[in-house]
């Protein structure tokens, strides 16, 4: 009698207690979505993260940008978008050990519309174009199998300087994990690179 009654305790605990609540990121069965994946949300990128998947961290100004090109490792059938941008150093803060750089590097950026034979194949995303004369700190992201960076966690591993005040413009997801610049939009230049290679070197 005793197990019986444990058992329905039991059974009474698992129809009253509520479900847990997991976020969707990629839509809901039943309202049309094309995917239905259901996860935790991702965690807010940090500087520490961005530092931990770059290949290589470097302050730089944009000399070109090409026009949108097929890239060629995508399908014939969804051909990619994809810009070559040209970026002359100013500064190394953390340097490809495998490939160390010099004074250029060539990002590919993925993203945008392309036209081919009159059609037009577009991306889910936007393309994020870097404009000759802009000036950057970018977080690059490289394969061990190409020779090829990009910027880690698409655009977001690249962040704007002014060069008017010499100050980075620090999104609020970053400002909220980092206490030091959590009350400013934008920190001093100097201030940033130092503090990436602060962590950079407690990484090690």
């Amino acid at each position: 009698m005793h197990h019986a009654l444990a058992v329905a305790l039991v059974l009474s605990a698992a129809v009253i207690a509520p479900a847990p609540v997991i976020p969707e990121r990629f839509g809901a069965a039943g309202q049309g979505a094309s995917v239905l994946y259901v996860d935790f949300a991702a965690p807010p990128p940090t500087l520490e993260s961005f530092l931990s998947d770059a290949a290589a961290v470097v302050h730089a100004v944009v000399k070109s940008t090409s026009q949108p090109i097929k890239d060629p490792s995508s399908s014939p059938l969804a051909p990619r978008a994809v810009r070559l941008q040209t970026l002359r150093l100013l500064a190394v803060v953390k340097d490809d050990r495998d490939r160390p750089l010099r004074s250029e590097v060539v990002v590919k950026q993925y993203g945008g519309s392309l036209i081919i034979e009159g059609k037009e194949y577009r991306t889910a995303y936007p393309a994020t174009v870097f404009n000759p004369g802009e000036e950057f700190v970018l977080f690059l992201k490289r394969s061990a199998q190409s020779s090829e960076y990009t910027v880690s966690a698409a655009s977001a591993g690249a962040f704007k300087v002014d060069p008017a005040t010499l100050h980075v413009r620090v999104p609020e997801e970053i400002r909220k994990a980092m206490p030091a610049f959590s009350a400013k939009a934008s920190v001093d230049l100097g201030e940033f690179l130092s503090t990436v290679r602060s962590i950079r070197s407690s990484q090690r």
